[in-house]
């Protein structure tokens, strides 16, 4: 069964149809009886969880990195998935842009996210897209819209689509999660000796409690003409109706404190 609605009630207020005598009709077009009440009580949504930030950079870049546009490679962060089996949510990605050389444009810049495969042992693209609008230093790129869910490990990365432009920071200061991945459907990740400052918020979203419907219905007396049925009616008891290769580095030495 289906129906258009033109509004639903408050989470936890009782709904009732204002619409009573509602006709019910079988295969065969016959009139078999009427709905005589729809009621509903919408279930609050769980509540949004808190983001939660996965990086292994110490927030102070060392040098920076830069490479001719459109190559077949790219350069990301590979992030531990926080419960493995679990399905959380790639909620956005947030990208360090190396803040010196004003000469450099701070921008665009193509974003990857990759998502593990265990049963083919590799990584998979399910995201591809350029970044434009970005500064110098932090920037967070919102894949809220794309809903990317992951149970395993993942990568976010990026490649340049102006040569030597912007210039992605680094830091050589931890243990290192980064390397260098081909852009293709299905990738390889080769680790590097530092981490470029690329960092993920995810977060995991526990499914929604079932909406209680419910109702009743009248049935009526008229013979039903297809000759499977024998009995004159059908009593509806419950009704459930769903609502729905050139690389440049750069680098500085940091202050001492």
């Amino acid at each position: 069964m289906e129906a258009v609605i033109d509004s639903i009630p408050p989470y936890g207020a009782m709904y009732t149809s204002a619409t009573t005598d509602i006709p019910l009709f079988n295969e065969e077009e016959n009139h078999v009886g009427f709905i005589k009440d729809i009621h509903c009580k919408l279930s609050p949504l769980p509540p949004t969880p808190e983001q939660i930030e996965l990086y292994y950079d110490d927030g102070e870049c060392d040098m920076g990195i830069a490479e001719a546009a459109n190559q077949t490679r790219g350069f990301g962060v590979k992030f531990d998935h926080p419960e493995p089996g679990t399905k959380y949510r790639v909620e956005s990605a947030k990208i360090f842009i190396f803040p010196k050389w004003q000469a450099y444009s701070p921008e665009p810049l193509r974003l990857f996210v990759y998502l593990y495969n265990p049963s083919l042992l590799t990584y998979e693209k399910v995201y591809e897209n350029i970044a434009s609008g970005l500064t110098r230093r932090w920037n967070v790129i919102d894949l809220k819209p794309y809903n990317i869910v992951t149970e395993q490990d993942f990568i976010i990365g990026v490649n340049w689509v102006l040569n030597e432009t912007p210039i992605l920071a680094i830091d050589e200061d931890t243990e290192y999660h980064s390397g260098q991945f081909q852009v293709d459907e299905t990738t390889n990740f080769i680790h590097w000796g530092y981490n470029f400052m690329i960092r993920a918020y995810v977060a995991v979203y526990p499914p929604a409690p079932p909406t209680p419907v419910g109702g009743k219905a009248t049935p009526i007396y008229i013979p039903i003409n297809k000759p499977a049925l024998q009995t004159p009616w059908i009593l509806l008891t419950t009704i459930i109706l769903p609502l729905l290769a050139t690389v440049v580095y750069v680098k500085f030495k940091k202050k001492k404190q």
